[in-house]
């Protein structure tokens, strides 16, 4: 793998875990303001370690140049997408977060405010486990080979490439 793309997927990932840590913060710091959160948001806050993680695991791998420069650079893909969903939920995040000196009932109109993005955040999560599951089939098949360097091979490029077709036409960006 060049050092070029080994450095940038390491540098992407580095962004998103340190990112996706912040707004794992800031779902515990939205729960204590108001006391529980939506169930969209329950769900983030259930899911986003396991990525995050996933992503960690990447990136050690990267760091130790066990991956081709396709691999590598098919990853970045996954990585960058991940980051665009996780500021995706950072934006949502500012909508809803309330002020510690703010009432009782404006901190009430900011949960039902919340519960009107649900939408939102729920496409985020289809997204992100699109994502996840990728990462996934890309670690069970390198795994499948004994862990030697995993040269991206044609049928796994179509595979991600269709999720990335699928993500397209279902939410459209």
């Amino acid at each position: 793998m060049s050092g070029f793309e080994a450095l940038s997927v390491a540098s992407s990932i580095i962004q998103i875990v340190d990112f996706g840590t912040r707004v794992l913060k800031r779902l515990y710091d939205y729960q204590t303001q108001l006391g529980a959160l939506p169930k969209a948001l329950r769900n983030v806050k259930i899911r986003l370690p396991v990525l995050i993680d996933a992503l960690r695991n990447t990136k050690r791998a990267v760091n130790a140049r066990r991956l081709s420069e396709e691999s590598a650079e098919a990853l970045n893909g996954i990585v960058k997408g991940c980051e665009e969903q996780i500021r995706a939920l950072d934006e949502i995040l500012d909508k809803c977060s309330v002020g510690e000196e703010v009432s009782k009932v404006r901190r009430g109109w900011k949960a039902l405010e919340s519960l009107q993005l649900d939408g939102k955040v729920e496409e985020i999560c289809k997204v992100l486990d699109v994502y996840k599951g990728d990462l996934t089939f890309y670690w069970a098949s390198y795994d499948a080979f004994g862990g030697a360097e995993c040269k991206f091979s044609d049928s796994l490029r179509i595979f991600l490439n269709l999720h990335i077709l699928e993500l397209f036409l279902i939410y459209g960006n």
